[in-house]
């Protein structure tokens, strides 16, 4: 089956860190996982969704300037946060034929897993300020997006809780700094 993908290897470089010479092949099915679960049914519907699929297909999007601002604009850096999100934890390793493998590498060390944690939740805060501005221009524009009115699903943004620092006084002789 073949889908279209809404991003491509120059958006990916454009909108984070990665570094050009990562296998765009590698990332493919992070994308279109993002843009299945977040893009698709998260943020736009199955409808506006489908729009917009269907403009890309047809070539025609530059006919409709509010659909293209939204892919452009916000459908875009969206999807590549997201994308980085499910990407960085499979990245260092390959499923195959006979288990599981972690890459051998050369003149580096392998990222500890905390690191990749700390990592995709920096992208989850990062990708959450992107959806509330797509959010944003939708309801702004809400009269050139008819579709999202009519999608008959669930249609909710994507929402992170913020790691909260706070202060324990306790009963005790010691302060102790905690994260709840």
């Amino acid at each position: 089956m073949e889908y279209t993908l809404l991003i491509n290897h120059q958006d990916i470089i454009n909108f984070s860190q990665i570094d050009g010479s990562i296998d765009f092949e590698k990332l493919k099915p992070s994308i279109l996982n993002a843009q299945i679960l977040y893009i698709q049914n998260n943020l736009l519907g199955g409808n506006l969704y489908n729009k917009i699929i269907n403009l890309v297909n047809d070539d025609n999007l530059s006919e409709f300037p509010y659909y293209q601002t939204l892919l452009y604009d916000y459908i875009t850096p969206s999807l590549v946060i997201h994308t980085l999100e499910l990407f960085e934890p499979l990245n260092s390793s390959i499923l195959g034929d006979n288990g599981t493998f972690q890459y051998n590498l050369t003149n580096a060390a392998a990222a500890a897993r905390s690191e990749i944690d700390r990592k995709v939740k920096i992208y989850q805060m990062e990708a959450s300020n992107f959806d509330d501005m797509l959010i944003k221009y939708i309801k702004k524009n809400i009269t050139e997006f008819p579709e999202y009115n009519e999608d008959d699903g669930v249609v909710q943004k994507t929402t992170v809780q913020y790691p909260k620092i706070g202060w324990n006084l306790s009963t005790k002789n010691s302060i102790n700094k905690i994260r709840y």
